[in-house]
């Protein structure tokens, strides 16, 4: 059964007890943060577990947002793939929502987690969305066989529900200051490029990695320097100069999603904020970037990294533009006649 079927059959079983029970525990807070903590903290105190966890999913990655327990498994902001995951397996309807005593001949028993941890039973609800698109677990996991209830189901199924919507709800909220954001920063736009300037970088950056802290968003990083600026202006005038800036940056709009942030930074320096990315995302970014300029007659050298909330953004940005000065002198190392304007 896969769970949405399971939702669906959950919802009218839970009812009485989703009025009478987890509006008194989950409903009087505010927001996503305060109802996760109390979700997975309350089930620790009703039903002690190794760990109980509450995860993030998106672009096939798992990022833990809520722990409770003493079990040094998971920690919070700690990111790990999704694909081959115990709960991409309950996700698809390959492995059921609870375990309370595993196999040792199911293919449950054999996943590298539950192996490494020897876990002996488990019990999981997943967080979807109104429209049942995945948006998280929380799960709770043991070394000893689990003793279950339907007290117990009935909390774990109706408080992930209760915990689903206020991050759907905030997750919306994201979007539309996302839209506020970006309607403002209209003033923020550099003028020969009419891509954001420095300073409606600096604003996306920081808003984005609020956001990404709290709802475990993935972030990349590109930083972009064209190649023989000075070069181009002194043979062939500034007005060739600025053509090469807004043929660069007119492609790399073109490349880049809708929703990604695109400035220029410095005279001959381009950054791209990739909203809701992955290593192998960005990568492939990197690589379309690379091709598309060079078929307009220019080059560039390209840094990136991804983003991850447990690491201060400033040393993500120092990374992705260290990449990109050692791809500049890679290329001033290799026999090269530039790439002039044609």
């Amino acid at each position: 059964m896969s769970i949405r079927d399971h939702n669906r059959r959950s919802d009218d079983k839970d009812g009485n007890f989703f009025n009478h029970n987890v509006s008194r525990y989950l409903l009087p807070f505010t927001g996503f943060s305060q109802v996760s903590k109390q979700l997975v903290y309350g089930m620790q105190h009703r039903m002690p577990m190794l760990q109980w966890v509450l995860l993030r999913i998106e672009n096939d990655q798992m990022q833990v947002m809520r722990v409770a327990g003493d079990a040094p498994f998971q920690t919070t902001n700690s990111v790990t793939g999704f694909s081959g995951s115990l709960l991409e397996q309950i996700a698809l309807g390959q492995s059921p929502t609870y375990m309370p005593d595993i196999d040792p001949g199911s293919a449950v028993a054999a996943l590298p987690f539950i192996v490494k941890h020897n876990i002996q039973g488990y019990i999981s609800a997943p967080l979807l969305s109104s429209g049942y698109d995945l948006l998280g677990f929380v799960i709770g996991y043991h070394n000893e066989p689990l003793a279950l209830d339907e007290h117990n189901l009935s909390l774990i199924n109706v408080g992930a529900r209760v915990t689903a919507k206020f991050l759907q709800n905030e997750l919306k909220a994201v979007e539309n200051a996302r839209e506020l954001d970006r309607a403002e920063a209209q003033a923020l736009c550099d003028e020969l490029t009419e891509v954001y300037n420095r300073l409606g970088w600096e604003r996306f950056v920081t808003s984005e990695e609020i956001r990404g802290q709290r709802y475990a968003k993935t972030l990349g990083i590109v930083m972009l320097d064209t190649n023989n600026l000075k070069v181009i202006n002194d043979m062939y005038g500034h007005a060739a100069g600025d053509q090469m800036l807004q043929t660069v940056a007119d492609t790399v709009k073109t490349t880049v999603r809708p929703q990604d942030v695109v400035a220029r930074i410095g005279g001959d320096e381009f950054a791209i904020l990739v909203i809701d990315t992955s290593e192998d995302a960005l990568s492939l970014l990197v690589d379309r970037l690379l091709h598309a300029i060079e078929q307009t007659g220019y080059s560039v050298a390209i840094g990136s990294c991804m983003h991850h909330a447990d690491v201060p953004m400033e040393e993500t940005l120092h990374i992705a533009d260290q990449r990109m000065y050692a791809h500049k002198r890679q290329q001033k190392s290799e026999i090269s006649t530039g790439m002039l304007p044609r």
